[in-house]
């Protein structure tokens, strides 16, 4: 998206300024440069080509540089066509292909990569079906990015990912540790629901008790509400073994 948006502002000030002769000399140089077998410069040429900026968008174009620039070891042109190719985006479909270069990018460390990586591995789309491996991409994606919640979310409401409570806890989980009040809430109703974890008052109190030493008060006065004052009690025990797994929030 930010790719885009720099392309498009590209053109507007193209035209703004009534001329393009520095964006002339800027794709002769590019050219010249991705002619040359500059990697960085065929990835450039292939986003030209495939957003119509400074020429009529050309997608078949567009693939010969984003090929000739992954062959080089570009992680964005890399991802570009395994996301194209994916989803069918200007090409035919084509989950093996889009595995290829999906996993070269993500070999290199690239957030996206691992995450579609991730969904092949779990639908077994251009590779085997692993819940295994997909569960390390995901994991990968989530202690990369930092946001674990945000992730977890997604597979729990089947928002951008597959709905799958199970990874959704782990996620949740993962956050939780890391002193998430918002996980830690999330996580706690999971226990007390029974949802991608075995049912678990006790362990739903205990983390419930650390979302509201983080100001998210909402789980703990639910449960107050439902459980008996033995669960009660061992869930404040529980939340005080917890003490030790989790980071605290300065």
């Amino acid at each position: 998206m930010k790719r885009v948006l720099f392309y498009l502002l590209i053109g507007v000030l193209c035209v703004l300024s009534g001329g393009c002769s520095d964006n002339e000399r800027l794709i002769k140089q590019k050219t010249k440069a991705a002619g040359q077998g500059n990697a960085d410069a065929q990835f450039w040429m292939g986003d030209m080509y495939y957003y119509g900026v400074f020429v009529p968008q050309d997608c078949k174009e567009a693939i010969k540089w984003y090929k000739m620039s992954a062959e080089q070891g570009n992680v964005d042109a890399q991802f570009q066509l395994g996301e194209m190719y994916y989803y069918g985006l200007h090409v035919l479909e084509d989950y093996q292909e889009a595995a290829k270069w999906t996993k070269s990018a993500a070999e290199r460390g690239n957030a996206d990569a691992r995450f579609l990586l991730g969904l092949m591995y779990y639908r077994g789309e251009g590779v085997l079906q692993d819940h295994k491996e997909a569960t390390k991409c995901f994991m990968k994606v989530a202690e990369q990015e930092g946001k674990p919640t945000l992730l977890g979310y997604q597979f729990y409401e089947g928002d951008g990912a597959p709905q799958d409570y199970r990874m959704a806890a782990k996620l949740y989980k993962m956050a939780a540790k890391q002193g998430d009040g918002n996980a830690q809430a999330r996580l706690s109703m999971m226990y007390y629901d029974g949802k991608g974890v075995s049912q678990d008052y006790i362990e739903a109190y205990a983390w419930a008790l650390h979302a509201s030493l983080n100001d998210y008060h909402k789980a703990k006065r639910s449960l107050l509400r439902m459980l008996t004052s033995e669960q009660i009690s061992q869930g404040q025990a529980r939340a005080k073994e917890l003490q030790g797994e989790i980071v605290q929030v300065q």
